[in-house]
């Protein structure tokens, strides 16, 4: 499901897949040969989202933002099944294990 919030709407790459039970809503960029698999949500509430090229999220994983913290994950990444990254950096090729939580202004490399 693509969702607009506050005037702001997904842009997804054409070569990007988002399964039809996920959530992507608001100022959020996914970025080329991506997978957003089922029942993840992606949901920007006042800052972006970015994500890169080549990057997968897994099952149920909750990525967001804040008006105060945008959340950015790089290129060649895999966000886990149930894990949740709210307002963080994640740089390129790095494996954000099942479960796992990243909060607020954290940094993984």
């Amino acid at each position: 499901m693509l969702l607009s919030h506050v005037g702001r709407s997904p842009r997804i790459e054409p070569s990007a897949y988002v399964a039809p039970t996920a959530t992507v809503c608001g100022d959020v960029v996914i970025g080329a040969k991506c997978r957003i698999m089922h029942g993840a949500s992606i949901v920007a509430e006042g800052g972006q989202i970015e994500i890169g090229e080549c990057c997968i999220i897994m099952e149920n994983a909750v990525v967001r933002s804040t008006g105060r913290h945008s959340t950015r994950i790089g290129s060649h990444c895999l966000v886990g099944p149930n894990a949740h990254l709210v307002g963080c950096v994640v740089e390129d090729e790095v494996f954000i294990a099942t479960g796992a939580a990243i909060f607020h202004g954290a940094r993984r490399r």
